[in-house]
């Protein structure tokens, strides 16, 4: 069974986190404490016919006036759990601790707003204890600071990686074209144009390439899966970074193989078969 998390929050909660309202409304100044929001997941869990308007619970009945997206507030890769909001002032928090959250989303960001949200904590609460005041950029960073390094290795290794491939592909290329010097300055001779020539090594070139890119690429989607726990916001295999990783060797080839065959069109076919 899937816990159910609550939160006891002010009216104006949902506007500061910037939470989108899917279905009712939010909280009011005006609302008893006998109503409710629901996120996404509670939603789609127990009233997927519809959350807004249901009644909650059997004995302290609480009616949902609102669904609001779900927010990632445990962990990047933890799945949202199934969460009801009360009001702050709701009769259910009279046990709840001493411990407050704000969330404050100022119009302006002067450079003393640290020191403004503590001294306005401290005026209206003089025995309040303000533990931390941070960013949520801050606090995301630091949600992920222990898995920071070992990404940050994972990118070397792969960016080093990718560049030995694309510089071993642009070698092999290069020198496998640069042995056609003499059948290019043949078809010169017999009258081929310099389009017809390079679109030939290229489309060889590419035709060689295309299998290994294929076993690269199958291999690779397996191996991305042992990345998952290190992936936010992306799946394994995912296909734009597939793309992306498949147009680069194919670029390198390309170049690879219209460097050495430029140069051979340059050369008179007397040269070119004095090369060989």
């Amino acid at each position: 069974m899937v816990p159910v998390a609550g939160k006891f929050v002010t009216p104006g909660y949902f506007d500061a986190t910037g939470s989108r309202l899917l279905a009712g409304r939010g909280f009011s100044e005006h609302d008893q404490p006998n109503v409710i929001v629901v996120n996404e997941t509670f939603a789609r869990r127990y009233y997927p016919q519809g959350a807004v308007g249901r009644i909650l619970g059997r004995h302290d009945v609480a009616e949902v006036v609102g669904v609001v997206g779900d927010a990632l507030d445990q962990a990047l890769d933890a799945d949202p759990r199934p969460t009801v909001f009360w009001l702050l002032a709701a009769p259910q928090c009279s046990g709840c601790n001493n411990v407050l959250s704000y969330v404050v989303r100022p119009a302006a960001r002067p450079p003393n707003l640290r020191s403004l949200i503590r001294g306005t904590i401290t005026r209206v609460s003089p025995d309040a204890i303000v533990v931390e005041v941070a960013s949520m950029d801050e606090r995301l960073t630091g949600s992920i600071a222990d898995r920071w390094f070992a990404t940050l290795i994972v990118v070397f290794f792969a960016v080093a990686a990718v560049t030995i491939c694309a510089g071993g592909v642009f070698a092999t290329a290069a020198s496998l074209v640069a042995r056609r010097t003499r059948e290019i300055a043949v078809r010169v001779a017999l009258g081929a144009r310099p389009s017809q020539v390079l679109r030939l090594v290229v489309r060889d070139s590419l035709t060689a390439t295309a299998m290994g890119v294929a076993i690269g690429t199958i291999a690779g989607v397996w191996v991305s899966q042992t990345l998952r726990t290190m992936l936010y916001g992306v799946q394994p295999g995912d296909p734009v970074t597939t793309a992306l990783g498949v147009l680069a060797m194919f670029g390198a080839t390309a170049a690879s193989a219209l460097v050495p065959a430029a140069r051979a069109l340059r050369l008179s076919p007397t040269e070119a078969l004095r090369e060989e």
